[in-house]
């Protein structure tokens, strides 16, 4: 399954990336984040600190849910990208 980078934060400690995931199979867009390890921090720290460093599954939604109301804030350049995954296009 494809995931699309939507959003980054920098709260000056951690960056925190922000993925959308199609899911044609499934008919549902899932929505992702993805908390980066700081520099010199290893993944056992990292998930000790609330899981940094892995990929965390924040929401799903029904594509019919999402072509009425996305879950979350995307330009429209990101909305046609998930489009044209969910549609095969």
């Amino acid at each position: 399954m494809e995931k699309i980078l939507y959003r980054s934060e920098d709260d000056g400690t951690t960056i925190v990336d922000y993925y959308v995931g199609p899911n044609p199979a499934e008919g549902e867009v899932r929505w992702y984040l993805f908390p980066r390890l700081p520099r010199g921090v290893d993944v056992k720290k990292g998930d000790e600190m609330g899981g940094l460093g892995f990929l965390h599954d924040d929401t799903r939604q029904s594509y019919e849910d999402f072509k009425r109301n996305p879950a979350r804030d995307l330009s429209d350049a990101i909305l046609r990208q998930v489009v044209q995954v969910m549609e095969g296009g």
